[in-house]
């Protein structure tokens, strides 16, 4: 598992007190250790970011109780990177996941699927929030540690290119062309919309959307992994950017975990309560071996019935 192998590298790199992997605090944020964690990627917001997007496929753990542990570390290591966005996403995720995993025999399956569908809420206030915020500071560049500066050099770019944006490298000519922001922001707007917007326009900003519309359907289907990601993205997407759909850096791993997920469409659902049986990546394989009838018969006549195949 990737998430555990950055989580388990980042700690081990960490207390062999190797170089870069621990930083003090800033007066503006700090881990609970009382540093800033980097890990093994460098800078402590690249850390939480990338763990972050990464916890949907910890449902490839088949067992619950192992699954949730390992969701736990995850989330510890989250904390002592002292990256606020991140924080902010694993608050929204961990909702939704909290919300979604608590079993109760007062749950009927007509509740639990009005539950799993009423969770994609959170992706949808997310980017409700990202929006908002945006237009709402507009007049004030230095908000948001000075975010919104960023943001609106980024909206004043796409608008006088709309159609086609800046290109993959528009946000480091800004940079070079104005001197209006440092290294440090020298990769991108800090926002999720605006950074795909900026470097294709409306073209790659509709597959942006499509994406989205693509993980959201899954979670309406009961995939919570897909869920789980798409509110992870939205909520980390408000003050960041935490999946590179340009070049290639630490945050197209982000990328590459939602494309799993499209990619693990097929699966065994309970036909009454509509949730996976197994892990997902499991079931994937499972569905696309009984389609092509490799395994037919090796699957138990009283599961057969309680589970369907579907798309």
């Amino acid at each position: 598992m990737l998430a555990l192998s950055i989580t388990a590298g980042s700690s081990l790199y960490g207390l062999s007190g190797a170089p870069g992997a621990l930083t003090s605090c800033r007066n503006d944020k700090c881990g609970f250790t009382g540093v800033l964690f980097s890990g093994v990627l460098g800078h402590e917001n690249s850390l939480g970011l990338v763990l972050i997007l990464l916890i949907p496929l910890l449902f490839a753990l088949r067992d619950r109780l192992v699954r949730l542990l390992a969701g736990a570390a995850v989330g510890i290591l989250v904390l002592a990177s002292g990256s606020r966005t991140s924080l902010i996403a694993l608050l929204a995720v961990g909702s939704v996941w909290l919300l979604l995993a608590i079993r109760s025999r007062h749950r009927t399956s007509t509740l639990r699927v009005a539950i799993r569908r009423l969770a994609l809420l959170a992706p949808v206030a997310g980017f409700a929030v990202a929006t908002f915020l945006v237009v709402s500071s507009r007049d004030n560049p230095g908000a948001f540690t000075g975010r919104s500066q960023l943001w609106n050099l980024a909206v004043s770019a796409i608008a006088e290119d709309p159609l086609f944006g800046r290109g993959l490298y528009g946000w480091a000519d800004i940079r070079q062309s104005t001197g209006a922001f440092g290294a440090s922001a020298g990769y991108s707007p800090h926002n999720q919309f605006l950074d795909v917007a900026l470097q294709g326009g409306v073209f790659a900003a509709a597959g942006l959307v499509g994406l989205t519309l693509l993980w959201i359907k899954q979670g309406w289907d009961g995939f919570l992994p897909s869920t789980l990601y798409v509110t992870a993205l939205a909520w980390a997407g408000i003050s960041e950017r935490p999946v590179s759909f340009g070049l290639p850096d630490w945050s197209s791993v982000g990328l590459i975990a939602g494309i799993l997920l499209l990619a693990a469409n097929w699966r065994c659902v309970d036909t009454e309560t509509g949730n996976s049986t197994m892990g997902f990546l499991d079931a994937a394989g499972r569905s696309v071996g009984t389609i092509s009838g490799s395994n037919a018969k090796q699957t138990p006549p009283a599961i057969r019935s309680q589970l369907h195949l579907r798309k």
